[in-house]
């Protein structure tokens, strides 16, 4: 699993597969929300596998990746790469970072879901672990 996850996270983050793309930002996302859904099904199945902790060479593969990708994810103005369609991923944001808030609680992930959606809403009743 880490060798297949290394494959498509590069140390600093990004996920060059999916940023060749043409809505970069949109299959970065898409992508990253498939990894952390699978991670919530491994701790569930109670594969021993460390899903959340994958320390590969270049270290914790998934934080670094949500940590590349949620910046732009919230101003998508920022996005440095090709992007056809960059309305709506404030929102879409949300999925990976309340699973990922979790399993990193001290890196205010639930914060920045509060941050894009209203607080109204039924984020916070999200199943995370």
């Amino acid at each position: 699993y880490v060798r297949r996850v290394e494959m498509h996270i590069k140390a600093d983050g990004s996920q060059p597969h999916e940023l060749a793309r043409i809505k970069g930002l949109h299959y970065s996302m898409y992508n990253l929300d498939a990894l952390t859904l699978l991670g919530n099904m491994a701790v569930k199945l109670g594969i021993k596998q460390p899903y959340w902790k994958v320390d590969g060479e270049k270290g914790d593969l998934l934080r670094l990746a949500i940590d590349y990708i949620t910046p732009y994810a919230m101003d998508p103005s920022t996005f440095p790469y090709k992007e056809l369609s960059p309305k709506g991923t404030e929102r879409s944001v949300a999925h990976f970072l309340v699973r990922a808030a979790s399993y990193y609680p001290d890196e205010g992930y639930l914060d920045k879901v509060a941050s894009v959606l209203d607080d109204n809403m039924l984020w916070r009743n999200y199943p995370q672990a």
